[in-house]
């Protein structure tokens, strides 16, 4: 059989690894951090154990956005399929569904048309 089948799918779960879970989870993990450290200091400065809050808080939203980046990525693939339509993550073809992530532009004009509309 050789390499072929493990090559294919060493490069599958290297760009799943790459393009969904760390883009998703990187920028999460960065603005949480920043999130819990700034609203439980401010909260509950000398009423509550602030590096103790800080740590449960981060590692909650931390296990939450783990588990819940193939969910996700899974929710919108199917209700792309359900609707017939082109999503920012997945396009159809001829070969059927393939996944697309959005580039920084789509997702900046997407932005823009929420906020200004």
């Amino acid at each position: 059989m050789g390499n072929g089948p493990r090559i294919l799918v060493a490069s599958f779960e290297a760009f799943l690894t790459s393009q969904l879970w760390l883009r998703n989870n990187v920028s999460t993990f960065t603005s949480q951090r920043l999130n819990s450290s700034l609203f439980i200091t401010l909260a509950f400065y000398e009423s509550a154990p602030i590096g103790e809050t800080i740590l449960g808080s981060v590692s909650f939203k931390w296990i939450i956005a783990a588990v819940d980046t193939p969910l996700v990525y899974g929710g919108v693939y199917l209700v792309t399929r359900s609707i017939g339509k082109d999503s920012f993550a997945f396009t159809s073809d001829e070969e059927g569904w393939a996944f697309d992530p959005p580039s920084s532009l789509q997702l900046t004009s997407l932005a823009f048309t929420l906020l200004f509309r």
